[in-house]
């Protein structure tokens, strides 16, 4: 019942806000704007705001006056406001013209086409490594600083970034919040669904640039590459054979633990 009461004062918004779109060429007075929009927060929040008409708007707008009715987050801004509503109802109206693939923000999809282009303008000093997203590159030059403010308050263990600390936090409750639509199989990481996802889909986006060969992981698609270039980096401690692949190594290492246990199954019935 309590979701349905939600969902319907979503709708009650978008009508507001409908309107006052509609009515964006008439020469309404940024007060009555405010006024209007106070409205859509509780009556009690509207008695609490001190004489609107007589405080300048830019205070007014600095105060998060915008709140989420379903998860209850406040946001300064209007605009905000709506693309957040879009992560409760999972519309993503911004769509991939290479892939297809879909986004709820515009920033998002942004972001995206940079891994069809190949584009990667943020470049970190310390290791020349590059980033296609503005975000990635500020978390990997924290990684370089070595701090780690954000502590587990369960096991002490500590992180760079608040996102990964949120993960941990999910080994110790067991939380998967990330769900499988066709499966329903859930993840604890929304890029282990992403990855899940593929097998449904048959979605390979890394292709070899040698064979052309594709794949769903870029892991996979870097130990593949290996194999063109004739490097052996995997060295077996026993018997000093290569391999370009670690598994292929240690599938190797079990066939020398085969020959000993043989060895002794032969040795040990004339000592018994």
């Amino acid at each position: 019942m309590e979701l349905l009461i939600s969902f319907r004062k979503v709708c009650l918004r978008n009508y507001e806000i409908s309107k006052l779109k509609l009515n964006k060429h008439v020469d309404i007075k940024p007060e009555e704007v405010l006024l209007e929009d106070l409205k859509w927060e509780n009556e009690s929040d509207v008695n609490t705001v001190p004489n609107v008409s007589n405080t300048p708007v830019n205070d007014q707008i600095n105060k998060k006056l915008y709140k989420c009715d379903i998860c209850l987050k406040t946001f300064a801004r209007r605009n905000c406001l709506i693309r957040h509503i879009n992560s409760h109802t999972g519309l993503k109206p911004y769509k991939c013209n290479i892939c297809l693939k879909s986004f709820a923000l515009k920033v998002y999809l942004t972001g995206h086409i940079k891994i069809h282009t190949g584009l990667k303008p943020y470049n970190c000093d310390i290791c020349l490594k590059s980033f296609a997203r503005k975000s990635n590159f500020k978390a990997h030059k924290i990684a370089h600083t070595g701090i780690k403010s954000y502590k587990c308050e369960i096991c002490s263990k500590s992180f760079t970034q608040k996102s990964k600390l949120t993960i941990h936090k999910r080994t110790h409750t067991g939380e998967k919040p990330f769900q499988c639509e066709i499966c329903a199989k859930s993840f604890g990481r929304k890029f282990s669904l992403n990855i899940h996802n593929r097998t449904h889909t048959g979605e390979k986006p890394y292709q070899c640039d040698v064979c052309m060969r594709s794949f769903s992981l870029k892991s996979h698609l870097i130990t593949h590459t290996i194999t063109h270039t004739g490097i052996k980096p995997h060295k077996c401690e026993i018997c000093l054979k290569s391999f370009t692949q670690k598994s292929s190594l240690l599938k190797h290492k079990k066939t020398h633990v085969t020959l000993v246990q043989n060895h002794f199954r032969k040795i040990l019935p004339k000592y018994t």
